[in-house]
């Protein structure tokens, strides 16, 4: 199943996230997202961590993006945790503080922000270092496409059953060779799980490739923060599959990204590297790093899964 079929016509991360109804200000910045597996589920049909990387990036940069002076920022650090279940089709508010705005030769702003569920529950947790950059903006933060209101929720799909019988590094074999079906937001990232040697070796590291597409871009022509966030976030939490045990789940509760350099949206494959640092009975430590056709490191994330 792909993207395209459940989503129409992707023109932005906005729109691919179910994400809108952008209130731009400072201190605070408010966005809403509808949580919709049928546009972000995984191959269990889970909407996980991975999903709130637009909403979580997006968010807290406006406040700083917005206060004086003002001009063109990226995000430098993203951090988000999940603390509350993440229910298909609900409508979260995400509520960002700019807390200071420092200059030691350059210009950076700490934002905090708190994700809550329609019903006003914390379900998540996250802050991010924003700071300001020379390069040229095609468009401003108020002009693009945050203001958009978050679509209605899709049909979500119902996922073929997963044999409970498989160990995590069977079923990501079975979602390497097509097997198992990859779910709609690895259809979205155009997210290729490559095998090594017809194997999938998680201590030596698993490889994913991402294909870009123009939709990934942020105001100013590069990927977008969020999706990378994204991106990573979906990398470890397949990373964190391969350690499960046969029946067992798991979740990717917390994860911290370092943005090193945003690569164009143009088409060209991007490869994610997830690594684990340490892998127990209940909690598992993994790393993933993106690199570009040159092997220029472009991000790095280190992430925390649970297994149930």
């Amino acid at each position: 199943m792909s993207s395209q079929n459940l989503m129409g016509d992707v023109t932005d991360p906005m729109a691919a996230f179910g994400v809108g109804n952008t209130v731009f200000a400072t201190p605070q910045a408010h966005i809403e997202q509808r949580l919709d597996a049928a546009r972000l589920g995984d191959h269990h049909g889970r909407v996980g961590l991975a999903a709130l990387g637009v909403l979580v990036d997006e968010v807290c940069g406006i406040p700083f993006a917005v206060a004086p002076p003002t001009g063109p920022t990226v995000q430098a650090r993203l951090g988000i945790s999940v603390v509350g279940e993440l229910v298909t089709g609900d409508l979260l508010t995400a509520t960002s503080t700019l807390l200071n705005s420092d200059d030691f030769g350059i210009e950076a702003g700490l934002e905090v922000v708190e994700v809550t569920s329609a019903g006003g529950g914390v379900v998540a947790l996250g802050s991010a270092r924003s700071v300001r950059v020379g390069r040229h903006a095609q468009a401003t933060p108020e002009s693009g496409y945050g203001a958009k209101p978050v679509p209605a929720a899709g049909q979500s799909p119902t996922p073929d059953p997963i044999d409970p019988g498989l160990s995590g590094r069977q079923i990501v074999a079975g979602l390497a060779s097509g097997a198992i079906d990859r779910g709609p937001l690895a259809d979205l990232l155009s997210a290729d799980i490559t095998p090594e040697d017809g194997e999938l070796a998680a201590v030596a590291g698993l490889h994913i490739a991402i294909t870009t597409s123009a939709w990934m871009g942020n105001y100013m022509g590069t990927m977008h923060g969020g999706v990378i966030a994204t991106i990573l976030g979906h990398a470890l939490s397949i990373g964190a599959q391969t350690g499960t045990a046969p029946g067992q789940l798991h979740r990717l509760v917390d994860m911290t990204a370092n943005f090193f350099r945003s690569p164009p949206v143009d088409g060209e494959v991007l490869d994610v590297i997830v690594e684990p640092d340490r892998v127990g009975r209940r909690i598992g430590t993994y790393t993933a790093s993106m690199t570009g056709p040159d092997g220029k490191l472009l991000a790095r994330a280190t992430g925390d899964a649970h297994f149930g």
